[in-house]
C-alpha cells in the first residue's frame, strides 16, 4: 500500500495489461520502483498564473 504525503502530486498513466504483468513481476520480485521527482511549490508563482504553473507542473512529470 502507498501512503501519500500532503502536498504530494500524484498523476496516474494508463498501462496495458502487457505493462501491468511486468510491473507485476517486479512487484513480486522486489524490483519495481515508483517514478518520483521532488518539486519546490512555488506559491506565487501558482497564484499569478494557476493554470499556467499547473500545466507546467504537469510538464515535469510528463
Amino acid at each position: 500500500m502507498i501512503y501519500f504525503r500532503p502536498g504530494d502530486i500524484v498523476k496516474f498513466t494508463p498501462v496495458t495489461e502487457e505493462e501491468y504483468r511486468t510491473m507485476q513481476k517486479q512487484v513480486a520480485a522486489g524490483t519495481f520502483a515508483y517514478r518520483t521527482l521532488p518539486v519546490e511549490f512555488d506559491a506565487e508563482a501558482s497564484q499569478a498564473d494557476p493554470e499556467g504553473y499547473n500545466q507546467r507542473l504537469l510538464e515535469t512529470l510528463a
